[in-house]
């Protein structure tokens, strides 16, 4: 069992940075998420700013969210953000790379109302993000950003994908 097991542990661990479109996480159609950065255009040679993630639910219902973005005071966010160039090439990423241990205890969630955004400040991870090649000025990227929630709906795990174009200065 053991040697199944930690290979595929490996492979999940390094997924983000094959550079390939692997989706675990069907996109949520209920749920749209978008991005807003908090500066922009984005400074070549300096960390990747800050951003805001916003959800806003687009059926008749309420939609239930984990909101585990901050599991503790002490984690950064648990988001997967890729940055991708004109072709489809992986530039950057981050990923938190650490799971929480649920509990009920430490589990809370959101309701999102129909057609009441609710945002999330994402801060303290570009000191994290793993850049392939370096960004290059006055070119155009594609800032995509994953957040998985797994308990949010019993029985069925989502991920909700925000993509947004920016241009580098």
């Amino acid at each position: 069992m053991k040697k199944i097991l930690l290979p595929c542990l490996i492979l999940l661990t390094c997924l983000p940075s094959l550079g390939g479109e692997f989706n675990f996480w069907p996109e949520s159609k209920e749920v749209e998420c978008s991005v807003v950065l908090a500066s922009e255009p984005v400074e070549v040679g300096k960390l990747f700013p800050d951003f805001t993630l916003v959800f806003t639910n687009k059926s008749r219902k309420e939609v239930r969210l984990l909101d585990s973005f901050y599991p503790s005071k002490t984690l950064k966010p648990d988001i997967i953000l890729e940055i991708l160039d004109g072709e489809a090439r992986e530039i950057a990423y981050y990923w938190a790379r650490y799971r929480v241990e649920r509990s009920v205890e430490n589990m809370k969630f959101t309701l999102l109302k129909p057609g009441i955004p609710f945002q999330v400040p994402i801060r303290g991870f570009a000191k994290h993000v793993i850049y392939h090649h370096p960004l290059e000025r006055g070119k155009k990227y594609l800032m995509k950003v994953t957040y998985r929630d797994g308990y949010g709906t019993p029985g069925r795990s989502v991920g909700y994908v925000a993509r947004k174009e920016f241009v580098t200065k």
